[in-house]
Formats: C-alpha cells, structure tokens, sequence
C-alpha cells in the first residue's frame, strides 16, 4: 500500500508521460489542461515549455462553481482557449501553416508537404523544436518553430548575421513573438517581484529555412562522410569569424549539402539555438554542462557540472566545439 506522497508522484509521472505524448501527437499545441480529481476534491495542471503549473486543491462540493468553471475551460470549443496554435490548419484535405515575415508584414500560407513535422523535441520543458517541411513553387523549405528564453537571443539574429556564409544553414523570413508562455497562462505584466524569483518567460519564433540534405549518418560513401565532415568544420570556422560561436555540435546538427557537387558546402553546420556572441562580456558565455548534446560535448564542458580547485574549468571556446566535432566523427565510425 502506497503512501500519499508516493501515490501522488506515480499519479504524476503518469499524466506527464500521457502530455508529453500529446504534445508529440499534436505538435501544433502550446498548452495542455489536465484535470485529476477524487469523489471529494479536483485539481487542474497546465502544461508548457516552461514545465507544469497547478492549482491548489478545489473541494467540489463547498466550491462547485470553480469546478463547473475547470470544466469548461478544459473542454472549450474554442481552440485557442485548450492551446492550439490557430496558424497551422486543415483545408480541404491539406495541412497549411502560416508565416509573418517580420521584416515585410506580409502573411504566407504554405502548404505542409506531411502533415506530420519533420523532427520535434520529446521533452515537455524546453525549446520545444518542431520543424514542418513546406512547399514553395516546388521547392522545399523547413519551417521551424522553437520556444527561447526572452533573455536569449533569438536564432533569427545569428541566422541574418550568417546569411551567404558558406558551411551554414541559411534563413529566408522569421516571424518573431507569436506567442509567450505568461500570456498563455494568463500572468500579470509586469510580473509581481514573487513570480520574477521563480518564472521564466519564453516566447515562440517561427524560421523559413533553406531545406538541405539529411543528418551527416546519412552518408553513401567515405569521400562524402569526409568532405561533408570538412565543409562543416569550416562553416564552424566562418561563424567563429563573424564571432559567432555554435556550442552545440552533435551528429543531428552537421547536415549533407542538398548539392554534393556545390563547392564549400558538401556539409553544414545548424540550429544555433544556443550560439552566442564572443564580443559579449565573459559572464555571459560562462561555461555550463548543461549547454549542447550530452554524448558530444567536451571534457572541459562535462567537467563544469562538478568543478573542483585542482580543476579548473576554461571558458567555452572554439576548442570545446572541435571536440564535438571529433566526438561526432569517433561516434561515426564507431556506428559504421
């Protein structure tokens, strides 16, 4: 027989496993309702990309009316009022999403080539990434969408700022601020002293990409995995020089180049997500485990999760990122 703590933790961990596979099977949704509940009282979770927020425990028969009130916000026929994102839709059969170019105003419909997105991220809290694949006059796009923190700078800004640079992935219209997780949940602005201590805010952009080959393990031959693995190295290169530093290089961000005959760009680099400024002040590139994909980061990286005074950890630099690269290379040919 279980206790009360341990039976409310299973309970839990069971109704996350249940709205991780919902924002999987749904991608087009920012926020999930929940209600659980006993003969005598009922409580409401909201889940986002910041994680899950409850509410205190209502008693349904002294409180009936917060009750009733639970259970029409949850079954609302509006979509917006249960979480969808109303800018991705079903037309005759078709799948659509629409995008605002931040720059021209101008609204885009663009027709989803799967109805289902190309890649999105397991995990409740987080960025979140889902990445459509889009049509335009025959050719294909990815469309990414992707929740940031408002204090870090968006992918957009490092995306215009590496525009022609060859060994990168490249941009063609962002949309900025499509939604925000304290409008979701309905937070006061600005945010009381208590809520700044423990919230953070994430907001929603939407990328036009240029759609390019598959992950590096996707190679047919040596001379491919090697110039693809080369070419990605130099666009490493090319950002370090427009002081640009990645942070985050895995086998799942060096792509193929959609043309293997295109010079400088049989491989790229991608998802600068984390990417950071290297002009900016040394506390705001500090060192932290928890920056890139666990299987590739560096000695000097996983080393920061427990420092110790006989060891120090450096700054995150260019070295750390050719590590990865190493490590991507050595999990290649480990694999093949």
């Amino acid at each position: 027989m279980c206790t009360n703590l341990s039976c409310s933790l299973v309970r839990f961990a069971y109704i996350k496993n249940i709205y991780r596979q919902i924002f999987r099977q749904q991608a087009n949704r920012h926020l999930v309702n929940v209600l659980t509940g006993s003969p005598s009282e009922v409580r409401l979770y909201a889940f986002a990309r910041d994680g899950v927020h409850y509410s205190l425990a209502v008693n349904i028969h002294e409180d009936p009316k917060t009750f009733v009130r639970f259970i029409l916000g949850a079954s609302s026929d509006k979509p917006e009022f249960v979480g969808f994102d109303q800018s991705i839709y079903w037309k005759n059969g078709e799948r659509f999403i629409e995008l605002s170019d931040a720059k021209t105003g101008v609204t885009t419909t663009y027709r989803l080539v799967n109805t289902e997105p190309v890649f999105d991220q397991r995990a409740i809290r987080g960025r979140g990434t889902c990445c459509w694949l889009v049509d335009v006059d025959g050719v294909l796009f990815v469309l990414k969408d992707a929740w940031r923190s408002r204090k870090r700078d968006a992918e957009w800004q490092f995306l215009e700022e590496v525009d022609g640079l060859d060994g990168v992935g490249q941009m063609k219209a962002f949309q900025d601020d499509i939604a925000h997780i304290s409008t979701l949940r309905g937070l006061p602005k600005p945010l009381p002293a208590h809520l700044r201590k423990v919230f953070r805010d994430r907001t929603m952009s939407r990328m036009l990409l240029v759609c390019h080959g598959r992950s590096i393990e996707a190679f047919r031959s040596r001379r491919q995995l090697l110039h693809a693995y080369r070419d990605a190295i130099r666009g490493h290169q090319n950002l370090w020089n427009a002081d640009i530093l990645h942070r985050d290089i895995s086998v799942n961000n060096i792509l193929l180049g959609s043309d293997p005959l295109k010079e400088n760009n049989c491989g790229l680099i991608i998802d600068l997500d984390l990417s950071i400024n290297i002009k900016r002040k040394k506390s705001l590139y500090a060192i932290d485990f928890k920056t890139g994909t666990r299987a590739f980061q560096s000695m000097n990286v996983l080393h920061s999760y427990n420092p110790t005074p006989t060891r120090q950890c450096k700054t995150h630099d260019y070295m750390d990122d050719l590590e990865s690269f190493f490590y991507v290379l050595c999990w290649i040919a480990c694999g093949f």
